[in-house]
């Protein structure tokens, strides 16, 4: 069975290496040079056949590229919204099954000072939502003669835009990037110091995080609920510690019966399509029915 995975997370590039290693000829579709990096780092020595490609498709270009396979498997991040609809609508066009593996949510432990949502913890729907709450309680603090926060920005690089609205932008926001040139450009590219960029590969530990906040003198925290494998339960831990306010953007919510958070489940499902024992594929993208095909 041919497979393309669509990767970029830790979670793309495990499946990626099981796909392997049940002898599907698998190929990993990566966004960036950095991506290929890690993928090829991370598969090195699999078994079967397995392909790093390094692409970004509009949705017409995948329905002709999923031609070519059996199946696809999205295993981009959970904020990667865009992506993830192209993807399902191009397989849904050409009739192929579409799997989905989501990285699991992060569950917040019930003592101690991770305790997680508090009057210190903003949650938003959107980054420009989050944003505009941090402006807010910019405006807070400016109308009881406090002084503005360093803020510590956990997101990346795409959506530095957002921030400029904000006061004294760029000089107390730090970025935590991808060490790669197009992270490190888009910073500079909106005017950011380039003291101001710490361009790591995470996720980082408890410790590491805070230790990061405590040099750069940070006060607020900006953040994506991205899971346990995102480190997510890390950076606010250590913001609490920290006494650091804590902004962070919701998962998007996905549904459905062909999303697994369980990597064994998807992997099962793989085995079922592989064997045959799936009649067809619709162009609702629904499983038509587990009888042999004969």
């Amino acid at each position: 069975m041919k497979v393309l995975v669509f990767s970029g997370t830790t979670e793309g590039r495990e499946i990626s290496s099981r796909c392997a290693a049940l002898g599907f000829d698998t190929t990993v579709s990566v966004a960036s040079g950095y991506g290929r990096e890690m993928a090829e780092r991370d598969v090195a020595g699999s078994f079967g056949r397995l392909t790093v490609v390094e692409n970004r498709l509009s949705e017409e270009e995948m329905e002709r590229v999923f031609l070519g396979f059996d199946c696809v498997v999205d295993a981009t991040h959970p904020f990667a919204v865009e992506v993830t609809a192209n993807i399902a609508r191009a397989c849904a066009a050409v009739g192929k099954p579409c799997l989905r593996l989501l990285r699991k949510k992060t569950a917040f432990p019930l003592d101690g000072h991770a305790s997680g949502k508090g009057e210190c913890f903003f949650e938003s729907d959107s980054m420009d939502a989050m944003c505009a709450d941090l402006a807010a309680f910019d405006k807070s603090r400016l109308e009881r003669g406090l002084p503005l926060p360093v803020v510590f920005v956990s997101t990346g690089s795409k959506n530095i835009s957002c921030f400029e609205r904000l006061s004294m932008f760029p000089d107390r926001f730090y970025f935590r990037v991808l060490p790669s040139v197009d992270s490190i450009s888009a910073c500079l590219g909106r005017g950011v110091p380039s003291k101001n960029i710490i361009a790591m590969q995470g996720p980082f530990s408890e410790l590491m995080n805070e230790a990061m906040f405590r040099e750069t003198g940070a006060g607020a925290l900006v953040t994506k609920e991205s899971g346990r494998n995102g480190g997510f339960f890390e950076k606010v831990s250590a913001a609490k510690k920290c006494g650091m306010a804590v902004f962070s953007v919701r998962r998007p919510v996905e549904e459905g019966y062909n999303v697994f958070e369980d990597i064994g489940e998807l992997e099962k499902e793989l085995g079922r399509l592989d064997e045959g024992r799936v009649l067809d594929w619709n162009r609702n993208g629904k499983l038509g029915g587990d009888d042999c095909r004969g």
